[in-house]
Order: C-alpha cells, then sequence, then structure tokens
C-alpha cells in the first residue's frame, strides 16, 4: 500500500476495532503500521481541555500513529503494549492518556523502587478497563513503514504522538503535565502493597 492510501486509511476511523486480546492476537507480522482511536468520552474525562484539531475525526480521536519493524517485536505484543496494559514509561499512549485521565479515574503514576518502571495504576484496574471500552485500533501489514511513518503522522497529526509534527500548545500542556507525574512518581517510589508489577496479563480473559 503506497503512502497516500496509507493516510487516507488512517484518516478514517470506520472498521476501527476494540483493543481485546481476541482482536490484538490477529495481528500477527512483525512489519507494519498501527494507529490508536479513542471515542469522543476521552473529551468528556481528560482533566484539561483538549481543544479542536485534525486529530478530531468523525465521532472519534485519532490518539497515535506509530510502526513496528523487523526483528524488535510483532504488531500483537505493540499493539498490547500500548493498551494500557503495560510500563507507561515505554508507552507514550499509556502515559499521556494516564496523564489526561488520572484525576478523573483517581489513578496515580507509580515508580517500582530503584528502577525505571512506571505504571499507572489503581486497585480495579481502572486504566486498562477504561481502555478497553474506549480504545480502538487499526493495523497493517507494510515493509516500508519505517520510511512511511514520519509522513502519516506530520500529515495526520495523531493528538498523543511527540515527533514528525509541529509543536502545539497542547503538547505543552500536556508536556507539563507528563513532567508533574513523573516527577512526583519519582520522589514517591514506594508503591502500595498489594500492587502487582506484571500487569502485561491485564486483560488476558477479554
Amino acid at each position: 500500500m503506497e503512502v497516500n492510501k496509507l493516510i487516507e486509511f488512517f484518516r478514517d476511523s470506520k472498521n476501527a476495532r476494540p483493543s481485546t486480546i481476541k482482536q490484538l492476537k490477529m495481528e500477527n507480522y512483525e512489519t507494519g503500521l498501527y494507529a490508536w482511536y479513542s471515542d469522543l468520552s476521552l473529551v468528556q474525562k481528560a482533566g484539561i481541555e483538549i481543544p479542536q484539531g485534525p486529530w478530531l475525526i468523525n465521532d472519534s480521536i485519532l490518539l497515535y500513529v506509530g510502526m513496528i519493524s523487523e526483528r524488535k517485536s510483532c504488531m500483537t505484543s505493540r499493539l498490547r503494549f500500548h493498551a494500557c496494559r503495560g510500563r507507561a514509561d515505554q508507552s507514550a499512549v499509556c502515559m499521556r492518556l494516564g496523564c489526561l485521565l488520572a484525576g478523573t479515574l483517581e489513578i496515580s503514576l507509580h515508580q517500582v523502587p530503584g528502577r525505571a518502571k512506571q505504571f499507572f495504576w489503581h486497585q480495579r484496574n481502572t486504566l486498562p478497563n477504561w481502555a478497553l471500552g474506549h480504545l480502538y485500533f487499526k493495523a497493517c501489514q507494510c515493509y516500508r513503514a519505517k520510511e512511511f511513518e514520519p509522513e502519516i503522522v506530520s500529515t495526520l497529526i495523531p493528538l498523543l504522538n511527540r515527533d514528525y509534527k509541529p509543536l502545539n500548545d497542547f503538547d505543552k500542556v500536556l508536556d507539563r503535565l507528563e513532567d508533574f507525574h513523573t516527577d512526583l512518581a519519582r520522589r514517591n517510589p514506594r508503591p502500595p502493597e498489594k500492587l502487582k508489577w506484571k500487569l502485561g496479563h491485564l486483560g488476558d480473559a477479554h
């Protein structure tokens, strides 16, 4: 698929699928592109106002466009990692969504003592459960994913991407919000006693 067709493919949120384990496991390949979308409930629940912009598509928000290249992982693992089931410090989707929803969902960012691992946590797995109800994805195999990603991001300007797009006022506010949560997590690294850090298995039943 050529880059212009990929741009149109990801510009349209139709046929985006829910982030269940069953759906994620269908994307079993090593090179490709993917996009994450949220329904408009994010606008109502975010701790700060989400402005109008090209990321608003019909009744959804284009959150993030990314790619996976050969030998690093597989698409299923990458998508599952971004579906708020993994480390926030290694996922822009998880980190930035967690920052936006922290106040509404009453979640907080925690850092494993002595390590760099950071997770948004609540006893009821609030963020992963929110993701299951409100996040959707599209993905496709593409052997030129690394080459095409910059143009797709710079054209579509997804809400949560950091690279390949002009920095806007919302990005600056979100960066400050992320700095606040990560600094707080570093200064208060001791997590609740019942916290289990192996969050990669959350949502397996779905």
